[in-house]
C-alpha cells in the first residue's frame, strides 16, 4: 500500500506526526502497563494480601477502574452534547461562569447520582445495572445541565462584556461542547473521589487504602504522560525517517517502543528504588532514546516504507 510522504519543510507536519506518536506511545503504555505490572507481581509471587485481593486484586481494580472512567467519559459527552445544544446561552457567559456551570452540573450529577445509583456501596453491580447506571449516566448530565446552564446565564455576572462568539459555523458550537465536556470529565474525576470517600461504605484504613492507589494512580498517570511526550521528541527528531513508514509501521513502531521500555524499565535497579526523581528522569529519557533506534530500524525494513519509493 502506498501512502504519501508528508511534506516536512512546515515544522508543524513534524510537530503532527510527534503529537499522533505521543498519544499511541500513552495509549499503549496503559495497556502495556496494565497487564505486565500485575503479570510480572504475579510470576515473583510478589501479590498483595487478602485485603487486596491477592494476585487477581490488580485485574480487578483495573477493570473497576475502566468501569469508572467509561462512566466518566459517557457522561462528559452528555453534558458536552447539552452545550452543543444551549450554545448561545453557553458562549454568552465568561469563561468563569462556564467553568462554574460545569462543577455545578458534576456536583449535581453526585448528589442525584448518589440516590439513583449504587454510588455509596463497593459491592459489584450486576450486568442489568451496570447498563441501566450507564443508561442513567448518559441521560442524568444531559438533563441537569439543560437546568444549569441556562440558571447560570441568567446571573447578571455572567454575561459577557465583549460579545458572544459568532456561532453561525457549528464548529465553533462544537469547540465549546467539547471544552466543556472535557472540564466536566476532569471536575467529575475530583468530584468523585471524594465522594467515594465520603458516601463509601469503608473504614478510616480502607479509606486511606483507597487514597493510597489515588495518588499511586496519578503518579502512574504523570510518568505515562511524560514518557509519551519524550516518545513524541524522539519521533519529531527522526521525523524523515517516521513519515515514510506506512500507517501499520508507525503504530508497530510506538507499541515496540512502549515494550522495550517496560522490559528496559524493570531491568533497571533504580526502577525498582523508591526515588521518584529518578524514575521520573528515566521516564523522560528512556522513551527517547529507545525511539531514536526503534523507528530507524522500522524504517529500513522491507515492507515497512508508505512512499512510492519503497523498495
Amino acid at each position: 500500500m502506498t501512502t504519501p510522504t508528508p511534506d516536512l519543510s512546515d515544522i508543524r507536519a513534524g510537530l503532527k506526526l510527534a503529537r499522533g506518536a505521543a498519544l499511541r506511545f500513552w495509549l499503549f503504555s496503559i495497556l502495556g502497563g496494565t497487564v505486565a505490572i500485575p503479570a510480572v507481581a504475579a510470576a515473583r509471587n510478589d501479590c498483595g494480601g487478602p485485603e487486596w485481593g491477592g494476585c487477581l486484586g490488580p485485574f480487578l481494580m483495573i477493570f473497576a477502574l475502566v468501569t469508572s472512567t467509561l462512566f466518566g467519559v459517557v457522561a462528559a459527552l452528555s453534558h458536552g452534547v447539552a452545550v452543543l445544544f444551549l450554545r448561545h446561552a453557553f458562549a454568552g457567559m465568561n469563561h468563569f461562569h462556564r467553568v462554574t456551570s460545569s462543577a455545578l452540573t458534576v456536583l449535581a450529577v453526585l448528589v442525584v447520582g448518589y440516590v439513583l445509583l449504587p454510588l455509596g456501596t463497593t459491592e459489584p453491580m450486576e450486568s442489568e445495572e451496570l447498563g441501566r447506571s450507564l443508561l442513567l449516566a448518559g441521560f442524568l448530565p444531559l438533563l441537569l445541565s439543560l437546568v444549569i446552564v441556562p440558571t447560570v446565564r441568567r446571573l447578571p455576572s455572567a454575561r459577557v462584556d465583549d460579545g458572544a462568539p459568532d456561532l453561525s459555523d457549528i464548529r465553533a458550537g462544537l469547540k465549546l461542547a467539547r471544552g466543556a465536556a472535557l472540564r466536566f470529565w476532569l471536575f467529575s474525576i475530583l468530584g468523585g473521589t471524594v465522594a467515594i470517600l465520603a458516601f463509601g461504605e469503608c473504614s478510616g484504613s480502607e479509606c486511606l487504602d483507597f487514597l493510597a492507589i489515588f495518588f499511586a494512580l496519578e503518579r502512574a498517570t504523570v510518568l505515562g504522560v511524560v514518557a509519551a511526550l519524550s516518545h513524541g521528541v524522539g519521533v519529531f527528531f527522526v521525523r524523515h525517517s517516521f513519515a515514510v513508514l506506512n500507517p501499520w509501521h508507525r503504530i508497530a513502531s510506538s507499541a515496540l517502543t512502549v515494550l522495550a521500555v517496560l522490559v528496559v524499565g524493570y531491568l533497571l535497579p533504580v526502577s525498582r528504588s523508591d526515588k521518584g526523581g529518578w524514575i521520573l528522569l528515566l521516564a523522560g529519557l528512556l522513551p527517547l532514546l529507545l525511539s531514536l533506534a526503534v523507528i530507524p530500524a522500522l524504517s529500513h525494513l522491507r515492507g515497512a516504507r508508505g512512499d512510492s519509493g519503497a523498495g
